[in-house]
C-alpha cells in the first residue's frame, strides 16, 4: 500500500494543461499525430512522464474526437486550404468542458 502511495506522489497528476504539452512535444518530434493512447503512452515512457494507459486515454479519445471531427467538417464544408489554416488557428485550442 505504500509502494502506491510513493508511486503517485513521484509522478504528476496528468490535467489538460499537462496533455496539450505532451500532444504538442508529440507533435514537435513526429510528423504524424498520434493514432491510439497506446503511442502517447510509449511516448511518455520515452520521455520518462510515467503516465499510465488509464490515465491518457480519456484524454485522448476526446482529442482524437475533436481532430477528426476538425477533419471532417473541412472536406464536407468544401473549405479552402486557406479557411482551413484560418480556422485551425482559431480552434487550436480544446475545449474539454464541452465534453463533461
Amino acid at each position: 500500500m505504500a509502494s502506491v502511495d510513493r508511486e503517485r506522489d513521484e509522478r504528476d497528476e496528468l490535467d489538460l494543461n499537462k496533455f496539450n504539452s505532451i500532444i504538442d512535444e508529440y507533435s514537435s518530434s513526429f510528423k504524424n499525430p498520434p493514432k491510439n493512447a497506446r503511442q502517447l503512452v510509449q511516448f511518455c515512457k520515452d520521455k520518462d512522464y510515467n503516465y499510465k494507459y488509464g490515465e491518457l486515454n480519456p484524454f485522448y479519445s476526446i482529442w482524437s474526437r475533436q481532430q477528426s471531427s476538425k477533419t471532417a467538417g473541412a472536406t464536407a464544408g468544401g473549405l479552402t486550404l486557406g479557411n482551413i489554416e484560418c480556422e485551425e488557428s482559431e480552434e487550436a485550442e480544446i475545449n474539454w468542458e464541452s465534453f463533461w
